[in-house]
């Protein structure tokens, strides 16, 4: 039983001389070299630190896995381009259509402006167009 002591009591000691250690390295380092920094400085470098852990960790909920990969863009009276080359024999291929209802993110209603037909097509087969 004596031993079984000795042994938890040394494990103890040994214990308490690694926090301690542990301990006085990291206090060490961060007073190595250092000034202390202004606040200014300070929100500075968290707010850095915050950017990169964004940036490292996309959020769970960002569109990262929509089907076009992108982010959704399509919006009710919106002007655009059909750049799908085979859809309907390539009648559609670089003609102009307005938005008239998004069904979800990524899918939508368009009004061909010179036919007036109206066709349901996917955001990765639209380009914006710039208004003149």
């Amino acid at each position: 039983d004596k031993e079984k002591e000795k042994e938890a009591a040394s494990k103890a000691k040994a214990n308490v001389l690694a926090d301690a250690f542990a301990e006085h390295s990291t206090t060490k380092a961060k007073e190595d070299g250092k000034r202390k920094l202004s606040a200014v400085e300070q929100i500075r470098l968290e707010h850095e630190e915050s950017k990169r852990a964004k940036v490292e960790k996309p959020d769970p909920d960002s569109p990262s896995d929509s089907p076009s990969g992108s982010e959704p863009w399509l919006t009710a009276g919106l002007v655009i381009k059909v750049m799908h080359q085979e859809l309907a024999g390539g009648k559609y291929h670089r003609k102009k259509g307005k938005v008239e209802k998004v069904r979800n993110q990524f899918t939508a209603d368009i009004r061909m402006s010179e036919t007036k037909d109206l066709i349901r097509l996917d955001q990765e087969m639209l380009e914006t167009v710039i208004p003149n």
